[in-house]
This record gives structure tokens, sequence and C-alpha cells, in this order.
């Protein structure tokens, strides 16, 4: 039997074990504010498309824990790197007809446009292909949004910009870059973190502020 594709699209959020995480702020932050930081970015990520089917593809007991207290769905993928994770969860969309799948890191400084752009594929100025949302140095890929059904094969880590839009030539799909948007900030280095510590603290009642050595972020408004 075929069923009809529903027009929302899912958000699949990777997480890694948040003991794990933000190693490389290790020089700025202890283990234990880099738990948290994680925790709470993640928490931010996931909140600001609770209205959408969200999955968190993870191999972390904690974190499955977590993001089902959040709301969300689980996708299981132990052994699985980030790349394999999150093509094993896009493909189980994929099965189920959800149209479209929008792939967003989980330490986005400023999450707030993410549901936005899930959407856009469904906005009156259609984009029926690729989507990707480089970092800052244009080097990484922060968020990407595809067609379920596509076939797109994910190439994360350094340089994974330059390899999505490949791939979405390779597959003659429409791209559309959004570049230097609020999404574009990741928080990964002690430099992304000190810019990200500046917007936080422009806007303290919405995304929180940093207090010494520490982050404490507000809530985003879905939260409230």
């Amino acid at each position: 039997m075929n069923y009809p594709r529903p027009a929302s699209p899912a958000v699949v959020v990777p997480v890694k074990a948040f003991s794990a995480a933000k190693m490389r702020l290790s020089d700025a932050l202890d283990h234990h504010e880099r738990s948290r930081l994680a925790k709470q970015l993640a928490e931010r990520v996931i909140r600001s498309v609770s209205h959408l089917e969200t999955l968190v593809a993870c191999d972390d007991a904690e974190v499955a824990d977590w993001a089902r207290q959040m709301g969300a769905g689980v996708s299981w993928t132990p052994g699985c790197d980030l790349d394999a994770a999150v093509g094993k969860t896009v493909a189980l969309l994929a099965e189920r007809k959800v149209a479209r799948v929008v792939v967003a890191h989980s330490d986005l400084a400023d999450p707030e446009g993410l549901a936005e752009l899930a959407e856009l594929d469904f906005s009156p100025n259609r984009v029926a292909g690729v989507v990707v949302v480089p970092d800052l140095r244009r080097d990484g890929t922060n968020v990407c949004s595809i067609p379920s059904g596509l076939g797109f094969g994910f190439g994360f880590g350094a340089g994974s910009f330059r390899r999505h839009c490949g791939e979405a030539h390779r597959l003659a799909a429409p791209l559309l870059v959004l570049a230097n948007s609020a999404l574009s900030l990741d928080v990964d280095t002690a430099w992304d973190l000190e810019l990200a510590r500046e917007r936080w603290a422009m806007r303290p009642g919405r995304l929180g502020t940093a207090v010494g050595g520490t982050v404490q972020l507000g809530s985003s408004p879905a939260a409230r």
C-alpha cells in the first residue's frame, strides 16, 4: 500500500555522550562545565523544533533517556560513526514516508531559526533540493536539509561543507547554501565559545549570559 507523505519535515540531531563532548574546549572549561554546556546547547536545539518530529541519534544510554525526557524520539545507533548514525536515521524516516529531513548539530549557539529552515521546503518559495548551512569558517556543515529519498551520502567532519555541496551536485539536486546565518555558529573551540558568549550577552533574556568560566543558557521561547 502506498501512503501519502506527510507535509511536516522531521529533524535529526546526533548527540554524543555529554561526558565525552566538547574536548576541544578543554583549555577553557573543565570536564563538568563542558558536559553541562553540551547538554544545555542540545536542549535548546531540541526545544527550538519541539513542534516537529525530532529524533536524537545516539549510542549513549544517558543521552537516550535525556532525549525521551525532552520529548524527542531516539534512533539507537550503537557502533555507528556520525555519518552512519545520521544515514541510518534518515533511512528510517524515509521508510516512514517523511518527505524531508533536517540534520542539525546539537551545539548550535543560536538555533531559533532551525524550525523556519526545516519548513522552508513547504513555504510558498518551495525549495525541493538540498539546503546546507556551513559553519562560520565554511569548512564544516552545521545544518543539512534534504529530501529523505534522495539517497544523499553524508560526510561530516573537516571539509564537510564542500563534500555535501559536491554530493548535491552529484545527485543533480538543486542546492541552496545559507552562509553567515545565525545557524552558522556552533560551539567547538574557545574562539566559538567567546563569540557565542558575546551573542548571548547581547540578548540575555533569550539566549542567556556567560558567568565566570561557565555558560548559563536561558530557556528558549518554546520552553516557557
